[in-house]
């Protein structure tokens, strides 16, 4: 299969990711040290902040109705949010001084 080749998942069609590449000046997280890779176009996020996917999590709650925190993160705020749980060591480090 080759990379231009689309992914069938059941009766849903899905392309190819976006390339990925070291820097992106619009990605929020790019002002602080990390070791994700930028993959397609920077959106604004809820927390306010532009980002692209890959530098995006969504927190799904505890089960609690009254959690409030649901929703999606820049992987800055939610290593603020959640500190010690975000997936990028490198991140969290420059996060945590």
């Amino acid at each position: 299969m080759s990379d231009d080749t689309p992914i069938i998942d059941g009766d849903e069609m899905y392309a190819p990711a976006a390339a990925t590449r070291a820097h992106d000046p619009d990605c929020y997280i790019d002002r602080f040290p990390h070791s994700l890779p930028h993959r397609g176009t920077t959106i604004e996020r809820p927390c306010g902040h532009q980002a692209c996917d890959p530098h995006v999590i969504t927190y799904y709650g505890s089960g609690d109705a009254s959690d409030a925190r649901e929703g999606d993160y820049c992987l800055v705020c939610f290593e603020h949010t959640f500190p010690g749980r975000c997936p990028d060591r490198s991140l969290r480090a420059a996060l945590a001084t």
